[in-house]
């Protein structure tokens, strides 16, 4: 078994306006080549926004994305829609991106909201997107499953190597862990005492762990827990377990099941033309200007691309890299939102 914490002081954050977020992965501006993803999990998001703020219309494409909401309520609005959908704290929702989908998320007037999320690389890409609120009785000092690809759930998730439980804890009550290829538990609430794994874990710190077996936490005060399971962990680092599927969306065939073929990257936007940014006979353009004026990419995305590209030249199909550019096709996809991505390896 290893573990690893990630602390709420060493994650990522953006302010805004009225809000904050505080990513645990590599998000936006922020690329970290240490913490891409754990599993399917490519992202990991503590959002507080105060009263009517949050994030206007945006799209995604080939995401399942996971919302718990600690306190305060959200409303979760598309084009389409002639109401917003209310999710109450306690409650879940989920957001399958399908082949793409534009929403907006704002906390409600009545005050400020707070709400994890979670993205995870689905099972299958394309498809109709589709949007999901299931509302979760707890049960005081257990774990209760939120969210699932492989049991029964209020919500369902197209992973199934995937599952999340929530459980709230009173003061100096020891909970079992389940056993696991991988588990992540944030602490969204409250502190965990000392254990053997590490000092006390306090509101916003995590532990990541790999080949869970007979693992338990305590409570120090009354604490909420999230927690995701997942079966055949793929280890960035060795390759092992998991499987990979072909890194592509967007475009007439976004929903085929793909072979890795080639190495190259590129970028398919309306009214832009099709260009390559790297491929197997050389490196990436450096003609930022033109990208920038294009599709609005920012110089840290850019940055990330270009080390992407020659750091794949010089080892295609190395795993970690593969997690690498799911997060880079996000990211795309999330700053760069009136263009269609084709990412293929």
């Amino acid at each position: 078994m290893t573990v690893e914490i990630r602390r709420a002081s060493a994650r990522f954050v953006d302010k805004a306006p009225g809000r904050i977020t505080h990513h645990a992965f590599a998000f936006g501006q922020h690329y970290d080549p240490d913490h891409l993803g754990f599993g399917p999990m490519v992202c990991h998001d503590d959002h507080l926004l105060g009263s009517s703020q949050g994030f206007d219309t945006h799209r995604h494409a080939d995401l399942e994305i996971v919302s718990w909401m600690v306190s305060g309520a959200l409303e979760h609005r598309e084009p389409s829609s002639a109401e917003p959908v209310r999710v109450g704290t306690g409650t879940v929702a989920r957001l399958s991106a399908g082949a793409g989908v534009d929403h907006a998320e704002h906390s409600h007037a009545d005050g400020p909201t707070r709400f994890v999320q979670v993205w995870l690389t689905p099972d299958h890409s394309g498809g109709d997107p589709s949007y999901d609120v299931g509302a979760v009785p707890l049960v005081p000092n257990e774990l209760v499953v939120v969210a699932s690809g492989e049991v029964d759930a209020p919500v369902r998730i197209d992973s199934a190597s995937a599952t999340f439980l929530v459980a709230r804890l009173d003061a100096g009550v020891t909970l079992d862990l389940p056993d696991a290829d991988g588990v992540h538990v944030f602490v969204a609430t409250g502190a965990l005492t000392r254990s053997s794994m590490a000092e006390p874990l306090s509101q916003g710190d995590a532990f990541l762990i790999r080949d869970a077996v007979g693992v338990s936490v305590t409570a120090a005060l009354p604490t909420e827990l999230l927690v995701w399971t997942f079966a055949g962990l793929r280890d960035s680092r060795t390759g092992e377990s998991g499987s990979t599927r072909a890194l592509e969306a967007g475009g007439p065939d976004a929903g085929d099941e793909r072979e890795i073929v080639g190495t190259e990257l590129r970028l398919t936007g309306s009214g832009a033309g099709s260009f390559a940014l790297h491929d197997a006979e050389g490196a990436l353009p450096a003609d930022y200007d033109y990208l920038y004026a294009r599709l609005g990419l920012g110089r840290d995305l850019f940055e990330a691309i270009v080390i992407w590209g020659e750091s794949w030249a010089q080892a295609p199909g190395l795993p970690e890299l593969q997690t690498a550019a799911r997060v880079i096709l996000a990211r795309l996809d999330h700053e760069c939102s009136a263009f269609t991505f084709d990412l293929r390896l």
